[in-house]
């Protein structure tokens, strides 16, 4: 296993280019045309896998580093930050050109480094400020906590649950307090990040740490318990959208 990690992985690289076609269909929703429950169980279930499994890689390899290199986190971040600034540079250009006849150039700079910060410089890439905030934000658990993973397991359980009600089970489980949440501006932010990101990242730390626990799992077992939490993943995603019109990406079964 400590070769894999120095190396190249095919087997991730290959699901990698898989899960990039899964975005692109996510923001094209093939089939929406010719049938509803067709587009919706290609586009707001199959490839809402995606997202998630490239936070768990992230958070898979970032955690092989942090262990072996406490300081880790500054050039991990400086990283992911440079690829981030280069591909917002030309949606910078846009918005400017798009802005320039509505706002003053203090009211553009402002949205700009607010959209930059937290929202992504476009709707899909609030995945780099999602994931260089899970990033710092499990450095410091991780180091808090003193390593201790299973404490950092129960926190990322926790999370993800309160994902879970304040997304797809709003409609189901109407709380009051929850409901108030995501109509406050900034609050989609905050759920991206504690509530989405960070657990799926934590995971990929997690899955890391217990890579020998795992190694004793054979690939019938394996087999096994994909093919059981993916028929109850699409069976939760169908009943959400069935009686309850929610398409969000959270689910129960989707960490699973």
């Amino acid at each position: 296993m400590g070769s894999q990690l120095k190396s190249r992985n095919n087997s991730i690289d290959i699901f990698r280019l898989v899960c990039s076609l899964m975005v692109v269909a996510i923001h094209t929703h093939p089939f929406s045309d010719i049938n509803g429950f067709m587009g919706f169980i290609f586009t707001d279930a199959l490839t809402r896998i995606a997202v998630p499994f490239f936070l768990v890689v992230s958070g898979f390899f970032y955690f092989g580093k942090l262990v072996k290199t406490q300081n880790i986190m500054i050039k991990y971040v400086k990283k992911i930050a440079v690829i981030y600034t280069i591909w917002s540079i030309p949606y910078f250009l846009i918005n400017v050109w798009v802005w320039h006849d509505e706002f003053s150039l203090i009211e553009i700079i402002k949205r700009l480094v607010i959209d930059y910060l937290f929202l992504g410089t476009s709707f899909q890439f609030w995945y780099f400020p999602a994931l260089i905030y899970s990033i710092i934000i499990f450095t410091f658990i991780y180091k808090l906590f003193k390593g201790k993973m299973l404490l950092i397991l129960i926190i990322s359980i926790i999370l993800f649950v309160l994902g879970c009600l304040l997304t797809s089970y709003s409609a189901v489980i109407k709380i009051p307090l929850f409901l108030d949440f995501i109509k406050i501006e900034g609050s989609q932010t905050i759920i991206r990040v504690f509530f989405i990101a960070l657990p799926f990242f934590t995971i990929g730390c997690l899955i890391n740490n217990y890579r020998q626990k795992f190694a004793g799992f054979s690939n019938k077992k394996m087999y096994a318990l994909l093919f059981i939490s993916s028929i109850l993943y699409f069976f939760e995603k169908t009943l959400l959208y069935l009686f309850y019109k929610k398409t969000d990406p959270m689910s129960i079964y989707i960490y699973i």
